[in-house]
């Protein structure tokens, strides 16, 4: 599927550029997506990530996040509800579970993820 790539700065301009850059989306598309670009925005001024919108050919808007300086690369994917009032979090990690310091490395990993998506409800 194609797909347009915008990387924010994290300065005060990137809302305007985001939104010139997702004029590409249908009306009604554009109109949902207010605060997912909004999140955007602000997630992009923190500057141990990097965000990037993602516009698909069909019209849909994602964001990619990935912490700077991983090594793994591996962006959390966000994209929003029909409404636009929620959004999903989406991560897919491969993690080593060779031996049993690695094992006892990704069980740490996991429970930390876990016990912060718990709190932030």
């Amino acid at each position: 599927m194609k797909f347009h790539k915008l990387t924010l700065n994290g300065t005060p301009d990137d809302g305007a550029r985001l939104d010139e850059f997702c004029e590409r989306l249908a009306a009604t598309e554009f109109a949902a997506g207010a605060r997912l670009r909004a999140l955007a925005v602000e997630l992009a001024k923190r500057g141990e990530l990097e965000v990037s919108a993602v516009a698909y050919e069909d019209e849909s808007l994602d964001l990619e996040v990935v912490l700077a300086g991983d090594r793994f690369r591996e962006p959390v994917s966000i994209d929003r509800d029909g409404t636009g009032g929620r959004c999903q979090v989406s991560w897919e990690r491969w993690a080593d579970i060779a031996d049993d310091a690695a094992m006892e490395k990704a069980a740490q990993m996991i429970v930390a993820v876990t016990v912060s998506c718990a709190a932030s409800r």
